[in-house]
């Protein structure tokens, strides 16, 4: 059932799955053949439902069992399946990927600030923590002057 769908130029996908979904109805003929009997099967194809948007592909059929006699042994009425494109993801995903900006990041020296921007008395105010004594502890070691 799924093989000529897939096989078929311009019917299937790349990269494909197939699951049966539904059985419209199974009528069994005749009494079981014998292990070593000949069974002859025809399947008959509906046109397939194809979805690109979804990636899917929904097939039907008709199959019909003989045994070497030609009695009509089994009837399968309404065979469903679909073909699932694998492949869609992975192209969906890899489109995506080279939309996206290349982001490159450049190291620079930051700018060194003029020796006149600190001098001068810095006020320093305190807090509760003690990280103002800390600050002023550097920066009087950096030969800056506190209060």
């Amino acid at each position: 059932l799924f093989y000529r769908v897939l096989a078929e130029p311009g019917q299937g996908f790349s990269g494909a799955a197939s699951y049966l979904t539904g059985v419209g109805l199974l009528q069994v003929l005749a009494p079981t053949p014998a292990p070593d009997q000949l069974l002859e099967g025809t399947a008959v194809l509906h046109t397939p439902e194809i979805d690109e948007a979804r990636g899917r592909i929904v097939v039907t059929a008709d199959i019909f069992v003989r045994t070497s006699d030609g009695t009509l042994f089994l009837y399968l009425r309404g065979l469903e399946g679909v073909v699932l494109d694998t492949g869609r993801e992975t192209r969906r995903r890899e489109t995506l990927r080279q939309w996206f900006y290349t982001v490159q990041w450049e190291k620079l020296q930051a700018p060194t600030p003029p020796a006149t921007a600190l001098q001068g008395t810095w006020l320093v105010l305190g807090d509760p923590c003690g990280l103002s004594d800390l600050v002023v502890e550097k920066m009087e070691h950096a030969g800056l002057h506190c209060i």
